[in-house]
C-alpha cells in the first residue's frame, strides 16, 4: 500500500510538470483608461492567456501589456520598467484615445510619433502598408477619431488619403525594441465591442492575439 501511494505521488509530480502554465496579459487600469476592459470583451476573448487588470507592477512573468485609451501620466520609474519589459521580450500594445502627451515619454523612446490632433475625418478606413503576421488576411480596417501615426503598418486608403503632419496617412506602427515589440494604433475605438465587427477589425484582433502568443 505504501509503495502504491509513493508511486501515485511521483506520477502526480511528473504530470503536474507537464501542464503548461497559462500566459498572462496585463490590461492597464491604473492609468485611468477611457473605456474599461469590459468594453473590449470580444478582443479579450481572442487571447489564449489570462487577462489581468492592473498596471506596471503586474508585468512580471507577463507576455504583453495593453494601454488602451489611458489618460494618466507615467512616472519616470514606470517608463523605465516598461522599457525593460519590452527590451526583455515583452509585447506592448498602445491604443490612443486622447492627444498623447501622457504617452510621449514612452513613444519617444520607441521612436513612435503620434500627432496631437486627430484626422479631420471622423470615420477612417485604413489598409495594410506592411506584410506580416498582424496584417495577414486583413484587407481593411475601420477606425474612428484616429490620430496620425508615423508608421506604415496601416495607412489611410488612397482614395481618402490625407497628408497630415508629415505622417502621410499612417494610423499604426510596429517597432522592435530589444527582444520585444511595440504596437501602436492611433485609435482605441476600433476594438470596442461596438465596432470590432466592422470590416476586418475582428480578424486584426485575432492576429494581435497570435502575435502576443
Amino acid at each position: 500500500m505504501r509503495t502504491l501511494l509513493i508511486f501515485l505521488v511521483v506520477l502526480a509530480i511528473i504530470f503536474s510538470g507537464c501542464v503548461e502554465e497559462r500566459k498572462k496579459v496585463v490590461w492597464d487600469v491604473d492609468h485611468k483608461p477611457v473605456f474599461p476592459p469590459s468594453h473590449y470583451s470580444k478582443l479579450i476573448s481572442q487571447f489564449e492567456a489570462d487577462v489581468i487588470e492592473g498596471g506596471v507592477e503586474e508585468l512580471n512573468s507577463s507576455e504583453a501589456y495593453i494601454l488602451a485609451g489611458v489618460t494618466r501620466n507615467f512616472s519616470e520609474e514606470e517608463v523605465e520598467k516598461i522599457l525593460e519589459f519590452v527590451k526583455n521580450g515583452g509585447k506592448l500594445v498602445i491604443l490612443i484615445h486622447i492627444p498623447p502627451a501622457n504617452l510621449e515619454p514612452l513613444l519617444d523612446r520607441f521612436g513612435v510619433e503620434v500627432s496631437e490632433r486627430p484626422y479631420e475625418i471622423m470615420e477612417v478606413t485604413a489598409v495594410p502598408g506592411e506584410d506580416n503576421v498582424l496584417t495577414k488576411g486583413v484587407k481593411e480596417i475601420y477606425m474612428r477619431g484616429v490620430f496620425p501615426v508615423n508608421g506604415t503598418l496601416f495607412v489611410v486608403k488612397k482614395d481618402r488619403a490625407i497628408i497630415f503632419g508629415g505622417m502621410k496617412g499612417g494610423v499604426a506602427a510596429l517597432k522592435k525594441y530589444g527582444k520585444g515589440e511595440v504596437l501602436v494604433f492611433g485609435d482605441d475605438a476600433m476594438f470596442l465591442d461596438s465596432y470590432i465587427n466592422k470590416v476586418d477589425n475582428l480578424k486584426l484582433a485575432k492576429n494581435i492575439a497570435k502575435w502576443i502568443n
